[in-house]
């Protein structure tokens, strides 16, 4: 009995013994309770959010519909923030018939909150940045889809704070769970910043030239569309169709334009044949030296404009008024020249005062010709031979003959014949001063590079 007992209270001892270490080690796991930690963590990032200036760019998506935007915003310490942006919505908070980006700035108020984690949260309104959370009708041009109302772009205001890491907040929507991204600024402006991105995105427009062409690490050719809408289509050319064929269509609205490129909210998976197969993906894009673009998934894939020899003939394609002006101001060598002689003659003999030379097309005659404006009178002297090659060298060759107005300037003003002979009488290398957006170029003739002339895009069919 005494023996029974005597293990009785051991056992008891040891119970207690190893309840007693098992609480030390429960206490030892953490030396705060859970709020104290919460607490610690708000008071973390509201450092982080108004430390080093508190500029901070967001990469902003409000649903996976739509295209991303970059707002600016600028954390104070008494808990306000200037937010800034510059894009189309902005825009249509007065104008809902344009898209054009405005930029507008806004100052309101910002916390750090406490819920299952740390939330940034924008508490007080800002037209700027909750246009995208207002339960209310999309503004669009046509404003014909009355069931908008009440959803809006469902976005978010609050922003689960998910990590830290060398200057840049990982964030997650509050309310629909889109990824966030969050990075410090410093040495510009909300203004200036945005300003730049906007204008990458301008020298994207191609709405007078062919798709962009992007050659894929798969080593297919795709054509992109729409880029500088950040509405983006990817075709290609289907082996027995002269046709492009869309291969994917599943990235509209998922495009985002930052300071140095753009990217998609997830990657892209792209089609290599009519069947649907997908052998490649693509979703980060780094704005080169050159204004192309390289995909950094893969360091091979890059986006560019079309050949200059289809970018030049772009003015062939239809009976719209497209031409390429020359640009008298920006002239040199011979070319100077024989222009200047050409504007003298024209004042000294026809008493008349020339104001333009142009590359255009003629639908009716189906030739090139180079077109011009004397005061009130407009000609054309023709070309047999107008074209960019593949290795971007132009040739001209001229008939000698051109419609009425130009017949008698052949006759009367020897300039005329003197820049005939000189444009058919040497290669020019071209170049353009855009290596996605093309509206000027530059001519360069290969046997004297001091003889050079810019051209210029336009539309209308005499432009002074």
């Amino acid at each position: 009995m005494k023996k029974f007992l005597k293990y009785a209270a051991l056992s008891v001892l040891a119970m207690a013994t190893l309840t007693s270490c098992l609480k030390t080690e429960e206490d030892d796991i953490f030396d705060k309770s859970a709020a104290e930690r919460l607490d610690d963590a708000k008071q973390y990032y509201s450092d982080i959010l108004t430390s080093d200036g508190g500029m901070w760019a967001m990469e902003y998506f409000a649903n996976v519909d739509e295209p991303g935007y970059v707002y600016i915003f600028e954390f104070k310490k008494d808990n306000s923030v200037t937010i800034s942006g510059e894009n189309k919505w902005i825009t249509k908070l007065t104008n809902r018939q344009s898209s054009d980006p405005t930029f507008a700035s806004e100052t309101s108020m910002w916390e750090v909150i406490a819920d299952n984690g740390p939330v940034l949260s924008f508490n007080t309104y800002n037209k700027i940045f909750h246009l995208f959370a207002n339960p209310e009708d999309v503004p669009n041009e046509k404003d014909d889809d009355p069931d908008e109302q009440g959803y809006g772009h469902e976005g978010d205001y609050e922003f689960d704070l998910m990590r830290y890491s060398g200057d840049t907040l990982y964030l997650e929507g509050k309310k629909y769970e889109l990824p966030i991204i969050m990075y410090r600024l410093h040495n510009t402006t909300p203004s200036e910043y945005l300003g730049q991105i906007t204008q990458m995105l301008n020298n994207c427009k191609l709405n007078n030239f062919p798709d962009l062409v992007m050659d894929g690490a798969n080593g297919l050719e795709y054509y992109v569309n729409n880029l500088s809408n950040q509405v983006v289509e990817f075709y290609r050319h289907d082996a027995n169709d002269t046709t492009l064929k869309k291969v994917d269509t599943e990235v509209k609205g998922n495009m985002i334009a930052t300071i140095d490129g753009f990217r998609f909210i997830e990657p892209v998976w792209l089609l290599d044949d009519t069947a649907g197969t997908k052998t490649m993906w693509v979703q980060h894009f780094k704005l080169l030296d050159d204004g192309s673009f390289l995909c950094t998934d893969d360091n091979t894939t890059t986006i560019h404009r079309m050949p200059l020899s289809t970018v030049f003939d772009c003015i062939a394609e239809s009976n719209t008024y497209k031409n390429w002006q020359i640009d008298k101001e920006n002239q040199g060598g011979q070319f100077a020249t024989i222009y200047a002689d050409i504007v003298s003659q024209c004042k000294s003999v026809l008493k008349k005062n020339f104001s333009l030379l142009r590359f255009l097309y003629d639908s009716k005659a189906k030739q090139y010709a180079l077109g011009f404006r004397n005061d009130n009178y407009v000609g054309m002297l023709f070309m047999t031979q107008s074209y960019i090659d593949g290795n971007d060298k132009a040739h001209f060759k001229f008939t000698g003959e051109g419609d009425n107005n130009g017949n008698i300037h052949l006759q009367r003003i020897p300039a005329f014949t003197d820049l005939c002979d000189f444009l058919s009488s040497t290669t020019f290398t071209v170049e353009s001063t855009s290596a996605l957006n093309p509206e000027r170029l530059k001519f360069t003739s290969d046997a004297n590079p001091a003889d050079y002339f810019y051209v210029d895009f336009k539309l209308k069919y005499m432009t002074k």
